[in-house]
C-alpha cells in the first residue's frame, strides 16, 4: 500500500505493476482535500504507516530551498491541513526530506520542514498501535 501526493513532474504511469496511488499536484490544489484524505484513510487502513514528506513537492513561494523548484504545488497551508486529517493512523515513523539549505536564503523551506517533522512526530504520537513505551 503507498500513496504519493503531490506530483507534478511527469511521470509514467505505473499502474500496470504498482497499486501506487498517486494524487497530483493539480489535484491537491483544486480538488477536495477531505476526499483525498479520505481516500488516503480507505488505502491505508490501520496498517503501520511510514510518511515521508517530499518538500519539493510544496509550491516554490513555500519551498524555494530544494533542489527541483516546479511551479504550481500546494501550499504549506494545504500540506499540513493533509497531515491534520491522518490522524489516528497507525503512523510508525517518518521523515522529512529535499532540504538543501545552500538555495533556502529566507530560511522558510527549513521553517515548513520543521512544523512538517513535528506535524508527522505528532500523528505518531496519535497511532493506533503504538511500537514504544
Amino acid at each position: 500500500r503507498s500513496v504519493s501526493i503531490g506530483i507534478r513532474t511527469p511521470i509514467p504511469n505505473y499502474e500496470w505493476y504498482s497499486p501506487l496511488r498517486k494524487f497530483t499536484g493539480w489535484e491537491v490544489v483544486y480538488g477536495n482535500l477531505d476526499d483525498l484524505i479520505a481516500e488516503v484513510r480507505s488505502i491505508v487502513g490501520d496498517n503501520p504507516t511510514y510518511i515521508t514528506f517530499d518538500l519539493d513537492c510544496l509550491d516554490p513561494a513555500y519551498a524555494s530551498g530544494v533542489a527541483d523548484l516546479v511551479p504550481g504545488g500546494p501550499s504549506s497551508a494545504d500540506a499540513r491541513r493533509i497531515l491534520y486529517g491522518l490522524k489516528g493512523l497507525n503512523v510508525v515513523g517518518g521523515d522529512v526530506c529535499e532540504l538543501s539549505p545552500f538555495y533556502d536564503h529566507d530560511g522558510v523551506t527549513a521553517a515548513n520542514a520543521a512544523y512538517l517533522g513535528m506535524d508527522i512526530l505528532q500523528l505518531m504520537s496519535h497511532a493506533k498501535g503504538q511500537f514504544w513505551s
